[in-house]
């Protein structure tokens, strides 16, 4: 019997405008982007995992309860790369959606 995966992982990598002079500015947009993109990810995911009684308000709106950004690391001064992280128990019980134990 396969152990069942408990949590859902992405990484999404962002990069600011270089041309931005402020350097606060160019790793905010760059950590903003990158978790846009791991979120893109895992709703993709999400979407694919076909999940029972799905709650249409969740999955097409884009919202990812439960989602949390565990890991940023920085890639220069205007890269940087998240890991978001999704406990599925937490996600079924805050949505109602049932995920496949794939």
């Amino acid at each position: 019997m396969a152990a069942r995966h408990r949590t859902i992982e992405t990484t999404g990598i962002g990069r600011a405008d270089p041309t931005l002079t402020n350097k606060t500015q160019r790793q905010a947009i760059a950590r903003e982007a990158a978790i846009v993109e791991a979120q893109t990810k895992m709703l993709s995911i999400l979407k694919s995992q076909n999940a029972k009684e799905q709650n249409s308000d969740t999955l097409q709106s884009g919202i990812l309860r439960g989602a949390q950004v565990v890991k940023t690391e920085w890639i220069g001064e205007d890269q940087c790369r998240v890991t978001l992280r999704l406990d599925k128990k937490r996600y079924e019980t805050l949505t109602g959606n049932q995920l496949n134990d794939d």
